[in-house]
């Protein structure tokens, strides 16, 4: 019997040999083949001191073969060729040389559109070699990629599924970023991760920033070497500002976007249309509405007004702000009628209220309301403002329970405006008992609730 013949049988212990339970017949088949397998791999390589060699070369050539479909993106050719692998280059894989096949099968299928067989592929390199840092770092973008396909509606993926592979894209981006510290794209990408799957910017920003000051300590050489990562500084800078702008820090975040702007002026990796709107808002938190005007108006000018609606209401904003509402509106009315979505309709009808067109006003969020599945409060809350204001503390009462019940429903917890005008609405309807209960709920919830104690004041004032 030959070396490549040779199996190595296991017999059936018995029961009372060293206390040991019995193997069952099944479980020394699979042993059986494993240690055959291992012991014809060890085998071939003491046997054929060529074969190595020749599999080598035939790695090698597969390689090239890949590099032609990747040079005329046509990953479809590659996929064809090399997919499953098991069945393509048997040989290769029973002696362990396919890693690096399988992580540009690996790429090839996720550009071909077949994520899940691309992060199966990646977990095999990645299990066979968990510290290849291309391995890892191409797991963690193909999910990461499926995760953006579901947010853009591309993809269908249970609630379940989406949160188990939130979790493994950050445990392989952590681990890209361990294996390989200095790098950018990495960072960028799990901070994209927080800030637009996840919406925490909190937990963006620092891996932004991360992102950054790698880029900006690469010397000359570095910079050369890695300017495919580039674009994901700058990408990184704009980011980073957007999350500054959020937590409150508009003139740190003023700084990113200018630094920004200068890295893209002739490259244009961020439309221009984000890059001014972002501009505009930052200069709308300073308190510089001109300024905004300037910079929203600019970037307006970069898209239509569907497409732009987000840069027209906040346009329109900064003109309601500056006690404008007519110059407000006409800025609204370049978006036509059937493609306002609910945030236009709630500036739009404050601008009618601002011109005491009531009528129109609560014409306006109860069409807001039509349509909204997510943040119907909004439009309530203004809805039991403008009763309030009118007298008319039952319709108040009324769109503010509203507002609350949803947000609860909604998001598991009370609307703290809500329960600010239910109160103040039954406070003015004189039942204490009602008035004393939502403002004891919005003590209990937001106890840091800016008009709380004037509420509370108002209420001993009128209750003693």
């Amino acid at each position: 019997m030959s070396s490549m013949q040779a199996k190595v049988i296991s017999y059936p212990r018995d029961k009372a040999v060293n206390g040991e339970p019995e193997t069952s017949p099944d479980q020394e088949h699979i042993q059986d083949q494993t240690q055959g397998q291992e012991q014809d791999f060890l085998d071939t390589l003491a046997e054929d001191s060529s074969k190595m060699e020749q599999l080598r070369s035939r790695v090698n050539s597969c390689l090239a073969e890949i590099a032609l479909g990747r040079d005329n993106n046509d990953w479809q050719k590659v996929v064809d060729l090399f997919y499953p692998l098991e069945e393509k280059e048997p040989e290769l894989v029973a002696m362990g040389l396919d890693t690096p096949l399988r992580a540009e099968l690996a790429f090839a299928l996720s550009q071909a559109g077949r994520q899940e067989q691309s992060m199966a592929e990646y977990e095999k390199c990645v299990q066979d070699q968990p510290d290849n840092f291309y391995a890892v770092s191409g797991l963690a973008y193909v999910i990461y990629n499926l995760l953006y396909a579901a947010k853009n509606r591309e993809r269908i993926l249970p609630y379940k599924q989406k949160v188990q592979y939130t979790e493994k894209a950050h445990k392989y981006f952590v681990q890209a970023q361990k294996l390989r510290p200095d790098r950018v794209t990495n960072f960028y990408r799990q901070g994209m991760l927080y800030k637009n799957l996840q919406n925490m910017d909190r937990k963006a920003a620092p891996l932004f920033r991360t992102a950054v000051g790698n880029w900006e300590a690469y010397d000359e050489n570095a910079r050369e070497k890695r300017h495919q990562e580039y674009k994901n500084y700058i990408k990184s800078l704009y980011n980073l500002g957007s999350c500054l702008l959020k937590q409150g820090r508009p003139k740190e975040a003023m700084e990113h976007l200018n630094k920004c702007l200068e890295h893209d002026e002739s490259r244009n990796y961020i439309r221009a249309e984000h890059k001014y709107f972002a501009l505009g808002k930052v200069h709308f938190e300073m308190n510089s509405p001109e300024q905004a005007i300037k910079e929203l108006e600019f970037a307006a000018s970069f898209t239509d007004p569907v497409k732009g609606d987000y840069i027209h209401e906040l346009w329109a904003r900064v003109l309601l702000g500056m006690s404008r509402p007519m110059d407000a509106l006409q800025v609204l009315c370049r978006i036509p009628d059937k493609f306002r979505r609910q945030f236009v309709r709630w500036t739009e009808g404050d601008c009618y209220l601002a011109l005491q067109d009531y009528a129109r006003a609560r014409q306006v969020w109860n069409k807001a309301l039509e349509k909204d599945r997510r943040s119907r409060h909004r439009a309530l809350i203004r809805l039991a403002r403008m009763e309030f204001k009118l007298s008319n503390f039952s319709q108040c009462l009324q769109h503010a329970m509203e507002a609350n019940s949803f947000h609860l429903e909604a998001y598991g917890n009370p609307d703290p405006d809500g329960l600010f005008w239910a109160a103040a609405s039954a406070i003015r309807l004189q039942d204490r008992e009602k008035a004393r209960q939502h403002l004891d709920e919005l003590k209990s919830f937001r106890p840091d609730y800016p008009m709380l104690g004037k509420l509370n004041q108002v209420f001993v004032q009128t209750f003693g």
